[in-house]
């Protein structure tokens, strides 16, 4: 039947747990729970963050077209004048 109350706390607690853990600066997100088709399931929202980049493991990540991928130099540089304006 999905996730049970005690389940859906873990499951917070750990997902809080490892952004706290492993992305800095930490991004804000929001944790949710709905009911989908008879099943309990957990919705994570990430908002857009203030800073120009975040880090996951000390790497700095962006978006290209649908996927994550380790940002280059140039990447960097983009990020950082967009933030300054």
């Amino acid at each position: 039947l999905g996730l049970d109350f005690k389940q859906r706390d873990r499951l917070e607690q750990k997902i809080h747990q490892l952004i706290r853990t492993r992305i800095r600066p930490i991004p804000p997100v929001r944790i949710t729970f709905e009911e989908v088709r008879g099943l309990v399931i957990a919705k994570i929202q990430v908002g857009r963050g203030e800073s120009p980049a975040y880090m996951m493991g000390g790497t700095i990540y962006v978006r290209n077209g649908s996927s994550d991928v380790q940002a280059q130099t140039e990447d960097v540089v983009r990020l950082v004048s967009q933030y300054a304006l």
